[in-house]
């Protein structure tokens, strides 16, 4: 997978909970080949992606370290289209993870569930 199309797929999803997301990609593009895996934002290292094909549509957790103890993540099923290179979801949990410094107790914060978007990838 081209490095640069993987760092525009984690901070395409990061900012893409916020925004409609456009990403790039070969024209040989295989969702289930080209996308699944383990992905590490190599520029900060504090946002990952991870994607598993699930036969019928796709697991995928992307997570962003604001510091060394506090983290976001998100979790959704998505389906691919095929036609119009979308992957789509309206399952999204968002919780944040982390530590409380001066008490040493963990914090878990359940942001928002049911979220809805798409990732949409636009060849060139």
């Amino acid at each position: 997978m081209n490095r640069n199309l993987l760092k525009g797929l984690i901070v395409g999803f990061i900012v893409g909970l916020l925004l409609p997301v456009r990403i790039s990609f070969d024209l040989s593009f295989s969702p289930k080949n080209d996308l699944t895996g383990i992905w590490q934002d190599e520029v900060s290292q504090r946002a990952n992606l991870t994607i598993y094909d699930q036969g019928d549509n796709f697991y995928i957790k992307a997570s962003w370290g604001q510091s060394a103890t506090e983290k976001t993540v998100w979790e959704m099923t998505a389906d691919f289209d095929t036609k119009s290179k979308t992957f789509t979801y309206k399952d999204c949990e968002c919780t944040r993870l982390g530590r409380d410094m001066e008490t040493d107790k963990p914090i878990y914060e359940e942001v928002y569930y049911s979220g809805t978007g798409k990732i949409i990838l636009v060849g060139q």
